[in-house]
């Protein structure tokens, strides 16, 4: 009888070790911030941020897109404000094999304030669509506002 308790101890222990990569969420650290929207977590992980399309930096000698240095500087601020947590997109991957997720700091949706703070655009991809709602109302508030990339947009 011990025996099988141990066993059954050992296999719920493994289960809690192995609970985030199953579960769709856990608890993270970035180690580097690619751009406005990429991310390459303490793991090595690289991951693009679901539901926004920030401005690209320049590559090979190409210039960077308006706010591209802006957005990648927000969310290297934003990674350090608060407790980061991962929720992966129910499609996992995308087409460059960058894990898909909602990144949080704290209670706070980061795509939401980057789109919120005019720094990115809305992309919204099924099947991810979480949090859909909320992404495009934040984009919908910035280009109101005239803020970031809806500077220009608005004077239209």
């Amino acid at each position: 009888m011990k025996r099988a308790l141990t066993a059954a101890a050992g296999l719920l222990l493994a289960g809690l070790f192995v609970w985030p990569a199953w579960a769709g969420e856990a608890a993270v650290k970035v180690r580097v911030v690619f751009d406005g929207d990429t991310v390459a977590l303490a793991d090595g992980t690289r991951v693009r941020l679901i539901g926004l399309d920030a401005p690209e930096l320049g590559r090979e000698g190409r210039p960077d897109q308006p706010f591209a240095p802006e957005a990648k500087a927000r969310l290297e601020k934003l990674i350090h404000s608060g407790r980061l947590r991962l929720e992966l997109g129910q499609e996992k991957r995308d087409r460059h094999g960058r894990t898909l997720a909602w990144l949080f700091s704290g209670e706070s949706l980061i795509s939401e304030i980057l789109l919120e703070e005019g720094l990115a655009r809305c992309l919204i991809i099924g099947p991810n669509t979480r949090y859909a709602e909320r992404l495009i109302e934040a984009e919908r508030r910035a280009r109101a506002a005239g803020r970031g990339l809806w500077r220009d947009w608005k004077s239209r």
